[in-house]
């Protein structure tokens, strides 16, 4: 093989790579490795007409729930079979009854679709497992099912959505400048087809709930978080975050905000949100999980014509002396997801800077010896040293 056609076959194959690569990141998150909505169709028993199934729907997100109006599953008969019975949900067809035919031994449904309550999953084919096994009679008796199908349907945002839901703006107790979410983080208002219809503040259409109407913004997201540094201890500092809902017509249930940031690797205290830290592969950051508390903040409500829809809790966190900074943006997330969704964050360089970041300003510690030779200087000259 000649050097020009061994090049050739050279690019070939890292295009490929290339390609196999994009598609598998899609599906694999790496911030929830073994994520996963798993569908199980239990064969429980063979009646005279037909055979009666369980189907079981197991969520092994760790930070990705089914959110209002609820999920919706289905599938395409195999052998023209009907529902004959159904209890547990709601079964919008129940099938071809002219081509009902009474003793089938159960052939396993193909094309499996879930929407969660949107876009956004793909399920692969049912493969038969080991029958399910599941206790009996008080757990004194261990049953099996006559066989089972088994099913793993995956995410991807790309998908579910053309553009980002949320966005992330900054602020910090030693710069006055906010940095705001990026322009059209969401969308482009009226020259962007595809942005959520918009009012402007102050005039909330009377038939806006259950609609998805925003108050018009630069960024046009309906919901926003904020991270702001508030201050600064010997051992601590302290975080504010703020989550902020811009929808007139549509509150968040259930809500949970994802955080990947490097002050997560030691213990934190939340004080008015639910919080763990999650397991991940192959990031360099810690992530921490955040949601409401039962019966005080588990709603995220939509907003009104007077104020922003918000939830706010306040962090914090311990001082790693060996890593600690708040230059170059450390202070600041690395990712946030609001529901599983990757919000759009501002670009490095317009993170909030430390004064002495300018170069206008010297550094602090520059001047610091000189001003201690100064005062020694003065403590000197009074007390006769």
């Amino acid at each position: 093989m000649d050097s020009l056609a061994f090049l050739g076959w050279c690019c070939v194959q890292m295009l490929l790579l290339l390609i196999t690569i994009c598609r598998f990141s899609d599906c694999y998150d790496p911030l929830d490795p073994n994520g996963n909505i798993t569908i199980t169709f239990d064969v429980l028993s063979y009646v005279p007409n037909g055979y009666v199934a369980r189907v079981t729907i197991q969520n092994y997100y760790q930070y990705r729930h089914v959110e209002n109006p609820g999920w919706r599953f289905g599938w395409t008969w195999a052998k023209n079979e009907v529902i004959l019975l159904m209890s547990g949900a709601f079964a919008i067809e129940k099938g071809n009854c002219s081509a009902f035919n009474q003793n089938t031994t159960g052939y396993k449904p193909l094309n499996l679709t879930l929407m969660a309550p949107g876009l956004g999953y793909t399920c692969g084919p049912l493969m038969e497992t080991n029958p399910t096994h599941y206790s009996a009679i008080g757990g004194r008796r261990d049953e099996q099912v006559s066989r089972t199908w088994k099913s793993r349907c995956t995410y991807s945002s790309y998908l579910a959505y053309t553009t980002p839901i949320c966005c992330v703006s900054l602020s910090t107790f030693y710069n006055p400048t906010i940095t705001t979410c990026p322009s059209c983080s969401c969308g482009c208002k009226e020259a962007n087809g595809n942005a959520i219809s918009c009012v402007r503040e102050g005039a909330v259409p009377s038939n806006s709930l259950g609609t998805d109407i925003v108050q018009c913004t630069n960024h046009m997201c309906p919901l926003r978080i904020h991270w702001h540094i508030k201050n600064n201890y010997q051992n601590h500092w302290r975080v504010k975050l703020t989550v902020s809902n811009y929808n007139y017509g549509r509150n968040f249930s259930d809500w949970n905000v994802l955080v990947q940031h490097p002050g997560f690797g030691l213990p934190a205290s939340v004080y008015s949100f639910n919080s763990t830290t999650l397991s991940t592969i192959g990031v360099p950051e810690d992530v921490a999980l955040f949601w409401g508390k039962e019966f005080y903040n588990t709603e995220l409500l939509q907003a009104d014509e007077h104020q922003l829809g918000s939830l706010t809790t306040e962090i914090l966190l311990q001082k790693d002396p060996t890593s600690f900074t708040l230059r170059n943006g450390w202070g600041f997330p690395r990712r946030t997801y609001v529901n599983g969704e990757n919000c759009q964050m501002p670009p490095p360089d317009e993170f909030p800077m430390l004064p002495n970041g300018s170069p206008r300003q010297k550094p602090f510690h520059g001047q610091f010896p000189h001003l201690l030779s100064v005062l020694y200087f003065i403590y000197g000259t009074l007390f006769g040293f």
